[in-house]
């Protein structure tokens, strides 16, 4: 009963470390989403931070040495690729010249590989996430459509400014702002597309049309077009879903893309 007890407080811990992970990576991979008066030595701050927590849970949990699963040699082997990249910057530029945060990054990416593992991260926390990140883009975005001049997020530069629009680049009548965020709308429009088609409902139909929709306010050609054709992609391999409405509503799509 009691090792019953403490897999359980186990596991609930290990789940607040994956969440609390989870959004850190996103919040500063995004720089907040590109807030407003996120400066360079703030980022510069949390990243450091950050990856003392990872270095101290690597070494708490033994997540290098107790992993064993099938790519960690080649994971192990990918560490030597940001440790090299830092160092010859170095003997080319000079201490000092190093952009040592993009480093970082790159070696806590990898290194997440082996806590994830080790803490037998959900699926599931991971991935709401994701999804909850990717609403939050949406209600900015649709936030500062509404009222552009309360700009705080992904703000054009003043520079930017003078030969477009008072607050953004105005494209179709829309602003286009900067988030930068492509990965996170990306996955979360083909997972609630996916569970669309797995069982339909008005939630899920309602949570994958305000993600489409936040794809769209990014106001970038190539990134619906790619879009479109990969959701498009899942009926024409699907037979059995093929049928002149759903490649009416594709051509429809693919039309608006040019307008």
């Amino acid at each position: 009963m009691d090792s019953n007890q403490n897999l359980l407080s186990n596991n609930k811990k290990y789940n607040r470390i994956v969440l609390f992970l989870t959004w850190a990576i996103i919040l500063l991979q995004t720089n907040f989403f590109r807030f407003k008066y996120w400066s360079g030595d703030i980022s510069h701050f949390f990243n450091y931070a950050l990856f003392m927590y990872i270095a101290f849970c690597l070494f708490k949990y033994k997540a290098i040495t107790k992993s064993n699963f099938t790519f960690k040699k080649n994971i192990l082997l990918l560490l030597i690729i940001p440790f090299a990249g830092y160092f010859i910057k170095i003997a080319k530029e000079g201490w000092g010249n190093g952009d040592v945060t993009f480093y970082l990054n790159m070696i806590l990416s990898f290194c997440m590989c082996f806590l994830f593992y080790r803490l037998h991260a959900s699926e599931k926390i991971i991935v709401n996430v994701i999804v909850c990140s990717a609403i939050i883009i949406f209600c900015l975005q649709v936030f500062q459509q509404i009222k552009p001049s309360g700009v705080l997020f992904a703000e054009y530069s003043e520079d930017s400014l003078l030969h477009m629009g008072d607050y953004a680049e105005i494209r179709n009548g829309i602003y286009r702002w900067r988030f930068e965020t492509y990965f996170i709308t990306l996955f979360a429009l083909y997972y609630t597309w996916c569970k669309v088609l797995k069982a339909y409902s008005l939630k899920r139909l309602m949570l994958f049309l305000c993600i489409l929709s936040s794809m769209y306010l990014y106001m970038t050609r190539q990134v619906m077009f790619a879009s479109l054709v990969t959701l498009g992609l899942s009926f024409f391999l699907d037979k059995k879903r093929l049928n002149a409405r759903h490649i009416l509503l594709f051509v429809v799509g693919f039309s608006l893309l040019f307008f």
